[in-house]
């Protein structure tokens, strides 16, 4: 259906298997928790069937799916009642569709042209976790959780898969967090790990302006917290990180190794094309890795979940546990 002939209001809306991520993040909505993928719903066989169907494989089965409003580039969730704010997931759906907000959109263009480096925005966790820049921009010298740093164009080939594809998402993040540490002014960009005013978000355009030709990718950076185990809610912070990396300090990470210190990161991308290698599969690169950059063998480090990998997310983290 055409995203200029959608509208929610008089509709209604059937959730099928074949709806997938989409429709499994509204049921969730609905029930007020996760849900898992049932076995009903996947098609049997292995890599070499599934890839003789004509037919794409989005979740895998038992996958849990988060509460979660698919169509921000449709009626953002912002742009409804206050109830949309509510913690309850059904009554914030129940605002979302009977909004005047879902009502079929206006002939108003959306904006398709990427903030410039230096704009900041005053998010929320969940204001910032959308694909799209959002709300009003404001001024760096008052509080402010997100900073723009730089937009890059995204090639042809990889455009063509869409703009939250596996594809795009290992190229971005190839580039977002170095871009991030080189606006900052960070030693070692390149495998810099992210520090607390440095934590890469990514944004595209909308799902319709990507498909009119807007092809970009915009890195921004996020204030976190220093505590790892507390991320999942960002700092408002003041000032521009532009050149002020001094700004930003380490993360840290307390896990039964011990704390550590999060120092470097790299994606595996010579491996990205292969199956999930786990741990074990990581184990010679990554260490190898962490202590080539570290210096020293006195560090645990992290890979990528299984459904991390297959979004093509595969960065490795080092984490230093020598005192200082």
């Amino acid at each position: 259906m055409s995203s200029e002939l959608f509208s929610l209001q008089g509709k209604t809306i059937l959730l099928t298997g074949g709806a997938g991520l989409y429709g499994r993040g509204l049921a969730a909505m609905l029930a007020r928790g996760p849900q898992k993928v049932p076995a009903t719903s996947s098609v049997p066989g292995g890599p070499d069937r599934l890839a003789r169907l004509a037919i794409s494989v989005t979740l895998e089965p038992g996958t849990e799916v988060q509460p979660a409003w698919p169509f921000d580039d449709v009626v953002p969730e912002g742009a409804t009642t206050s109830l949309s704010e509510t913690a309850d997931t059904r009554e914030r759906l129940a605002a979302i569709l009977t909004s005047p907000a879902s009502a079929a959109p206006s002939n108003t263009p959306q904006t398709t042209v990427a903030p410039e480096a230096g704009t900041c925005w005053n998010y929320t966790y969940k204001q910032a976790s959308r694909k799209s820049y959002t709300a009003t921009p404001v001024n760096c010298a008052e509080q402010h959780t997100v900073e723009t740093v730089i937009t890059l164009d995204v090639p042809k080939d990889i455009a063509a898969k869409g703009n939250n594809s596996p594809q795009l998402v290992l190229w971005m993040d190839q580039r977002c967090q170095v871009e991030v540490n080189r606006y900052a002014g960070v030693a070692k960009p390149e495998t810099a790990a992210p520090g607390t005013r440095t934590w890469y978000l990514w944004y595209t355009p909308s799902v319709r302006a990507w498909k009119a030709g807007n092809h970009w990718v915009s890195c921004a950076a996020a204030s976190v917290p220093a505590d790892q185990k507390r991320h999942g809610r960002l700092i408002p912070v003041t000032g521009s990180i532009a050149d002020a990396a001094d700004l930003s300090t380490p993360i840290t990470f307390k896990t039964e190794y011990g704390t550590g210190t999060y120092v470097a990161r790299t994606p595996m991308t010579a491996l990205a094309d292969r199956p999930y290698p786990a741990s074990s599969g990581l184990q010679n690169r990554a260490a190898g890795f962490c202590e080539k950059t570290l210096g020293h063998n006195k560090f645990f480090w992290y890979g990528p979940s299984e459904t991390e990998w297959l979004a093509g997310y595969t960065a490795v983290r080092c984490y230093s546990l020598k005192k200082k």
